[in-house]
Order: structure tokens, then sequence, then C-alpha cells
């Protein structure tokens, strides 16, 4: 059995759909206000956690000059 990090949830879902249709870097701030105004409910928190999981997996990359 996985751990919890490994699971697969609807805010990581909804956190990736965004990363996927975007091409251009997102900060984590521009990321929830786009689950914001799409009416999801993920927190800020949950936006650096999933980045930051994703950026341990090498998912994605960071920006050192980023927010």
């Amino acid at each position: 059995m996985g751990t919890r990090a490994d699971y697969v949830t609807r805010p990581r879902e909804q956190i990736a759909a965004i990363l996927a249709r975007e091409p251009r870097f997102l900060s984590a701030a521009e990321i929830h206000g786009e689950l914001k105004r799409s009416r999801a409910r993920v927190s800020l928190s949950t936006v650096y956690r999933t980045l930051d999981r994703l950026h341990e997996k090498g998912e994605v990359t960071s920006r050192p000059d980023a927010e």
C-alpha cells in the first residue's frame, strides 16, 4: 500500500490539469487564483504542497525568483 503522499486526489488532479494546459511558468498564487475562478475549493497551502511534491518527483521545475 502506498503512502498518503502517493494518492491521487481531486485537488492534485485540478492542479495538474492547470499545469498541463498552461505552457508558461505559473506561481502558486496564479494556480490558486485559477482554482478559485473555477470555484474549486483548494487552499493555497495545498497548492504549495502539491508543487513541492511534483518538484521532488521531477515533474515540475521551480524558479528561484518566484514568490
